[in-house]
């Protein structure tokens, strides 16, 4: 009996050891983790922006003025301002 009360003492000195340890390797994973996330979602948030300029170019390209009232009418109905 009175080993097993040792061995406990003993391994639970070594978890309240190792405790702080596991806790900073935690946050620095955590931190790199949360910084890779960001990363991603930079560069997501810039091609979506590049995307966008790439279609607004495409679009003023294939633009054709409306010669009547009815033509820029039907323009406006159909694709908004």
């Amino acid at each position: 009996m009175l080993i097993w009360k040792q061995i406990k003492m003993v391994v639970a000195a070594l978890f309240v050891a190792l405790l702080p340890l596991m806790y900073v390797v935690g946050i620095r994973r955590g931190t790199k983790n949360a910084d890779a996330d960001r990363m991603k979602d930079v560069a997501q948030k810039h091609k979506d922006l590049s995307d966008f300029y790439k279609d607004l170019g495409n679009r003023n390209e294939n633009i054709d003025p409306p010669r009547t009232r009815n033509e820029l009418v039907n323009r406006v109905r159909k694709e908004g301002l």
